[in-house]
């Protein structure tokens, strides 16, 4: 079985919403890539964690180290204070 059918079948399996699909499309964008290149360690990182996040959301719950959470306030933190040119 490839990392794009276990992510389908995962979908399928999860309670999911329209407030999901980023999520389930970044875990179908990484779950192909890496079956394209193999084992890559940040790689992997990102797509384990894009898939918990993903259970995480779908569940209703998530913990405090939630890692995509506190990158997305990160970068909503950065842009939303941005100076305009």
């Amino acid at each position: 079985m490839t990392h794009v059918e276990a992510v389908e079948m995962m979908v399928e399996a999860l309670a999911t919403g329209p407030e999901h699909a980023a999520l389930i499309e970044a875990c179908r964008a990484l779950a192909r890539t890496v079956d394209e290149s193999g084992f890559d360690d940040r790689l992997w990182r990102e797509y384990r964690l894009a898939l918990k996040a993903l259970m995480d959301g779908a569940s209703g719950g998530s913990d405090d180290g939630d890692a995509f959470d506190e990158e997305f306030k990160r970068m909503r933190a950065a842009v939303g204070d941005a100076e305009e040119s």
